[in-house]
């Protein structure tokens, strides 16, 4: 599930007003400019109109194609190679699971 961004003075989300600001319950705003992320962290704003953080798609391909190479190169010369699978297929799983809460708030692959 997308991570929600909740007021830091607030416990409740932003949601998005009709001139593209947030604002919390409290009345605390938040300008689309200042949103500051790192990583492969992008945001969105689902269908109630909360806003929400994501990993970007792109990375999670991205992540998942890694894995898949590194599957694909095998894993016998590992010290524990039916550990190393398990850890690359959770990694994979995980990469899955990002690409679709990035879908599921409206954010494809970029180009």
């Amino acid at each position: 599930m997308p991570l929600v961004q909740a007021c830091p003075t607030h416990p409740s989300p932003y949601r998005v007003r009709a001139d593209g600001w947030f604002e919390c319950p409290a009345g605390h705003e938040l300008h689309p400019g200042d949103i500051d992320l790192d990583g492969p962290t992008v945001w969105a704003v689902d269908g109630s109109g909360v806003l929400r953080y994501v990993v970007d798609p792109t990375a999670s391909l991205e992540e998942f194609g890694d894995v898949l190479d590194a599957l694909a190169q095998g894993v016998d010369d590992c010290p524990d190679p039916l550990g190393m699978a398990h850890a690359l297929i959770r990694m994979a799983l995980s990469s899955c699971l990002d690409y679709v809460d990035a879908f599921r708030v409206g954010i494809a692959k970029s180009a």
